[in-house]
Formats: C-alpha cells, sequence, structure tokens
C-alpha cells in the first residue's frame, strides 16, 4: 500500500504577494550564536530586496521597540525613505489597526511571505 501524497507545486506570485518582516529587532539579536545571526541577516535582506526589485508591498514590525530596539540596522537601511515600522506590544500581527488597514489596502495581495527571528512566537502567532 503506497502511503505517500503528492503536494500539488506552487510558486508564489509577486503580483499577490506581500512581504511581512516581523520583529527582526537589535535586542534579540543577542541571543543569537553569531553564525545564525549572520545567517537570518543575509536572508532577510535577501528577501527584502527582492521584495523592492518585484514591487511586493512590505509591512515590518517591532515587537516593544522600546525595550528591544528598532529593527536591526542591517535591514532597517533597505526600507524606503520615510518607511515607519508598526509598533506592537503583543506577539501576533493579527486584529492589529495598521496590519489590517495595509492588507486592505493590498486585497488582491492575497499571499502573504512572513519572515522573523522569533519563529516560534511572534511569527507562529501571526501565521
Amino acid at each position: 500500500m503506497n502511503t505517500t501524497t503528492t503536494v500539488p507545486l506552487h510558486l508564489s506570485d509577486a503580483a499577490r504577494a506581500q512581504l511581512i518582516v516581523i520583529d527582526v529587532q537589535e535586542r534579540l539579536c543577542a541571543a543569537m550564536p553569531a553564525k545564525v545571526l549572520s545567517r537570518v541577516v543575509q536572508n532577510a535582506r535577501l528577501l527584502v530586496t527582492a521584495a523592492a526589485r518585484l514591487g511586493v508591498p512590505l509591512l515590518v514590525s517591532e515587537q516593544y521597540p522600546t525595550g528591544l530596539g528598532g529593527t536591526l540596522a542591517e535591514l532597517r537601511d533597505l526600507l524606503p525613505a520615510g518607511f515607519s515600522p508598526v509598533a506592537k506590544t503583543r506577539f501576533s500581527l493579527a486584529g492589529l489597526e495598521a496590519v489590517e488597514a495595509s492588507l486592505a489596502s493590498e486585497d488582491q495581495r492575497t499571499e502573504l511571505v512572513l519572515l522573523g527571528m522569533e519563529a516560534h512566537v511572534c511569527v507562529l502567532q501571526t501565521a
């Protein structure tokens, strides 16, 4: 009996995508080994750069920026001039007014690409 299931391949479409960068912040970096942090930053920069080149809208959040610092400088430098991250004090982005407004303004963008440092908390609860 064959129990293998084939999942159809679905490639993301830039015209339907939106990139959400979740809490990639200065003080969260201290808890990561340098090698891991380097890879996270490299991959995050790649995604943010690709989104900009492909015209994919970007939303950035910061968890309690007063205590955890702002978005990592290596990413902040890639953000458009005047871009403001969404500050939050709960783990999930779901239901936040600024996030809902951003998603509503991009209603044809049904593919959300999530990127974050703490996949086990804020990314998971946002998904």
